[in-house]
């Protein structure tokens, strides 16, 4: 059996400390129970372990210790994303479908949500859907990553799926300018996150 591993800095430690206890159960019943969220799930885990898709699939609906570690790394990326938001008002970036997921867990625990909003950014960090009609909003992933390296965290490419994170219109094609590079840098990053246990 292979379990995730990974390093969190002190004070991002510290935000996920302050999180709900019962936020993993509620990201593994979300994601168990939603087809978008589960694939986005599959893909990434497959990517971290080198399972097959249809083996990591099975692997997120039915192994409560792969959905646990996936589901913790999804709770970090929710995390540092909400601090990249947080410290960056404005900045209109979109949270990948694994984070979303997370996102949505712990939004919809509204009192510890609003809570730990207000004790770390002294404000509500709102969640606006995407709207694929107003093109104003696509993003690259070269911009995703600039805002996580303005507040000094490290994003884990592999959890963010740039083709669903970004909404990249289906003409950009390699002009968009960062889905390559951004799949490129996964590699290195989650060579060290799979331990023999």
């Amino acid at each position: 059996m292979m379990h995730l591993e990974t390093s969190i800095p002190e004070d991002l430690d510290r935000l996920v400390a302050d999180l709900p206890d019962s936020l993993l159960t509620r990201v593994i019943k979300d994601m168990r129970d939603s087809t978008s969220w589960l694939e986005a799930f599959a893909r990434a885990y497959a990517a971290l372990t080198g399972f097959t898709h249809d083996e990591a699939l099975v692997a997120m609906q039915v192994d409560d210790e792969s959905a646990e570690n996936i589901g913790r790394l999804a709770i970090i990326e929710m995390t540092k994303y909400l601090i990249a938001i947080g410290t960056n008002p404005g900045s209109g970036i979109s949270p990948s479908r694994v984070v979303d997921c997370a996102w949505h867990a712990f939004m919809l625990d509204s009192v510890p949500y609003a809570r730990w909003c207000d004790q770390h950014f002294s404000r509500y960090l709102h969640h606006s859907p995407f709207d694929p009609r107003e093109p104003e909003q696509f993003q690259t992933s070269s911009s995703v990553i600039e805002v996580f390296g303005n507040v000094g965290v490290e994003m884990n490419p592999v959890l963010w799926d740039f083709d669903e994170a970004v909404k990249c219109p289906e003409t950009c094609g390699d002009t968009c300018g960062g889905l390559k590079p951004a799949r490129q840098q996964a590699e290195p990053f989650t060579r060290g996150m799979l331990v023999d246990a």
